[in-house]
């Protein structure tokens, strides 16, 4: 009985109660509160229409344009005339935003129309202005205001023959919506109104008409945002 005695003795010496086979648990430090926390999307620096963010685009437009042109030819005028035709342009952006959700840049076109016989291939650049509603991230609304310097250079048939003819002035605004497949892009839907005022030199050189219209046009695309 002694011996066990000792025995337990000694283990109770070399082996403090629940040292070896417990340890406490530390308490919670508050960066391991709160390390799982997830972070707001609205509080994060990189989304679409902070400052700093860029937006890119590119897509396919199909339009229709209306509108009336006088024609003076050897002194020989025609007043009331009217024209009008169907087309395909694209119209690729890029825009910064300096505010947010407010973005600037520049919008290039190139388009192509076919009106009888004859055929016009476009092609201009021009500022754009935009302001995009980023509060709901899976579908952003957007609306723009835009103007545009171009050149058109037409085909005509009777001659077959090419010619930089058409020097443009337009603007208007588009309107539309992104669909968002991820946090930096997704498809594009919109519609555009624009007004143009053309100046046409046809040849030969004597001949010189000016066009005015409306062009009414769907859109639809790929945005990006790059932070």
């Amino acid at each position: 009985m002694k011996q066990i005695m000792i025995c337990i003795f000694a283990l109770a010496v070399l082996f403090p109660a629940g040292s070896a086979f417990s340890q406490a648990i530390p308490p919670r430090t508050d960066s391991e509160e709160t390390e799982n926390v997830p972070i707001s999307y609205a509080d994060t620096k990189d989304t679409p229409g902070k400052p700093g963010c860029y937006v890119v685009d590119g897509g396919v437009t199909f339009g229709y344009e209306s509108g009336s042109y006088y024609k003076d030819m050897n002194g020989v005028d025609s007043k009331g005339n009217t024209y009008s035709k169907w087309g395909i342009k694209m119209n690729p952006t890029a825009e910064f935003f300096l505010f947010n959700q407010v973005a600037f840049g520049a919008m290039a076109e190139f388009g192509f129309d076919k009106m009888g016989a004859d055929k016009a291939f476009m092609i201009g650049i021009g500022p754009i202005f935009s302001v995009y509603v980023t509060k709901n991230r899976t579908a952003i609304p957007y609306f723009s205001v835009f103007g545009l310097y171009e050149h058109e250079n037409t085909y005509l048939g009777s001659t077959k023959s090419m010619y930089w003819t058409d020097q443009a002035l337009k603007g208007g605004a588009r309107a539309g919506v992104i669909f968002m497949l991820s946090r930096q892009g997704g498809l594009y839907v919109e519609g555009k109104l624009t007004y143009s005022r053309h100046k046409v030199s046809t040849p030969p050189a004597t001949a010189q008409t000016n066009k005015n219209g409306w062009i009414f046009e769907t859109a639809m695309g790929f945005k990006f945002f790059v932070f």
